[in-house]
């Protein structure tokens, strides 16, 4: 059975009971009663075994035909004779037929929603799409460039949006990243198509397979980094609303000037004008405080008085003291700016380094964590005057217990506990220079075997041993 609050439908349903005519078509659409469901309801509420008396039955039929049959003044007058000019009498057997099965239809449709849940979201017909922006584009007229190009709000979100409205509230933020446009939407299909996901099953051995999960397509968004692409996006998401039949794209355009008058750098009312994370911050704001203010309420149009909820709920909002204190710029503190668009790791990206480079920074230092500790307790064995030992050089490196500090074993002609094998700055002695001379370098120089310098222990001088005043 088609659903019940499709306007396409109503009108096919219309044409083929003989009851269709344009004027009559569009006291319905100034009504609001263009869908089944909202012309069940224009004879009352829906109970088991009422039907609207005469005068209900007669007032909604009045409503329908523009005048009221047995009122000579609702009558048309003619503008040759100046008279009242008699209608022909309304079909009142084809307004009781679609009564009944309008309230059927409605009747049926609410059961089925009721016993899967409240949860289920029906799905938009491609009929229902083309009707609601034909009708759009007819209401603002051609020349306003509504709904052409950038300005028309892609399919998925209006489905956001009619699933709101499906469940008569709120039900998740949206971020103006997620108000995209049917050229950014094409432009996603046609650079990733939709292709047969590649499964893999494998045999538990009992008979069942494990399926790898399918992963989620890819969605399109929209930057909104500048003051046109904001105004683009916040356009988008008016004419969405108006395509769910929750708010007037009138009414929402009061919010898109606040706050372009924000950002208008020409104002002569404020010495600073408003960031576009500010906008941001202040949009989302808004709608979650009209998402507390219908929580209860709903935000599905009223039958009885055709007002939209969110109306009222936009109106108060843009009143409150808390979107009047986002409209200031500079009044907010930097977390409270940034954009609250989905959750992403924060990188500290402060000279524009790629994903790359900082996984590389971030490896690195990883890596080198116990070595900077190593690094810095050394540091501090260095201020408090312990210092530590130099390696020693040859072929006893690292076999010292650290108590003999005069370096390499003495030769014969040098032991006696007065030489030394390195000097008090770690340098190594040349031995041959001290007992019989060593034509290798100058004195004082460093040769192949050592320095050039005294053995004896206290001696600084460039001499040999058999030259120290201290021998």
């Amino acid at each position: 059975m088609p659903a019940a609050d499709s306007s396409a439908f109503f009108k096919k349903y219309l044409q083929d009971n003989g009851l269709y005519s344009d004027l009559r078509w569009k006291n319905l659409l100034d009504k609001k009663w263009d869908t089944m469901c909202n012309y069940a309801f224009a004879w009352g509420n829906i109970e088991q075994g009422k039907v609207p008396d005469v005068k209900e039955f007669k007032a909604v039929v009045n409503c329908i035909e523009g005048f009221d049959y047995e009122d000579i003044r609702t009558w048309e007058t003619d503008t040759a004779t100046n008279q009242k000019k008699k209608p022909k009498e309304p079909p009142y057997h084809l307004y009781r037929r679609t009564m009944f099965d309008s309230r059927m239809m409605t009747s049926v449709e609410m059961a089925k929603r009721w016993k899967s849940g409240e949860d289920s979201i029906r799905k938009l017909t491609k009929e229902e799409r083309q009707d609601r922006r034909e009708r759009i584009k007819v209401k603002y007229g051609p020349l306003s460039g509504c709904m052409v190009g950038e300005k028309e709000p892609s399919e998925a979100l209006e489905d956001t949006l009619h699933g709101w409205k499906e469940m008569n509230r709120i039900t998740h933020p949206i971020s103006l990243g997620e108000c995209t446009s049917v050229d950014m939407e094409w432009n996603l299909r046609r650079l990733q198509p939709n292709k047969k996901p590649r499964m893999e099953a494998f045999d538990r051995g009992d008979g069942s397979l494990i399926v790898t999960p399918v992963k989620d397509a890819a969605e399109a968004r929209t930057d909104v980094h500048t003051t046109h692409q904001l105004e683009m996006a916040l356009t988008r998401l008016g004419y969405a609303l108006e395509l769910a039949d929750l708010l007037d794209f009138t009414v929402f355009h009061r919010w898109i000037e606040e706050l372009m008058k924000g950002l208008d750098g020409n104002n002569l009312l404020t010495d600073r004008t408003l960031t576009v994370n500010e906008c941001i911050y202040a949009h989302d704001y808004l709608f979650k405080i009209m998402e507390v203010d219908t929580r209860h309420s709903g935000i599905r149009r009223e039958m009885n008085t055709g007002k939209h909820p969110l109306e009222r709920a936009l109106s108060k909002a843009m009143d409150s003291k808390q979107i009047e204190r986002a409209l200031v710029p500079g009044l907010l503190g930097a977390r409270e700016r940034a954009p609250p668009t989905k959750h992403k790791p924060e990188h500290k990206n402060t000279e524009g380094k790629s994903k790359s480079a900082l996984k590389k920074e971030k490896t690195i230092a990883r890596a080198t964590t116990n070595k900077d500790k190593e690094i810095e307790e050394l540091k501090k064995l260095i201020e408090q005057g312990k210092g530590f030992e130099r390696p020693r050089k040859g072929k006893d490196k690292g076999k010292g217990k650290g108590k003999d500090k005069s370096g390499p074993p003495l030769p014969e002609g040098l032991k006696g506990g007065k030489h030394q094998g390195t000097s008090g700055d770690g340098r190594r002695i040349c031995f041959g220079y001290n007992l019989k001379g060593c034509d290798g370098c100058e004195p004082g120089k460093e040769c192949k075997k050592g320095w050039h310098i005294c053995s004896i222990k206290g001696c600084k001088g460039t001499h040999s041993a058999n030259d120290c005043d201290k021998k």
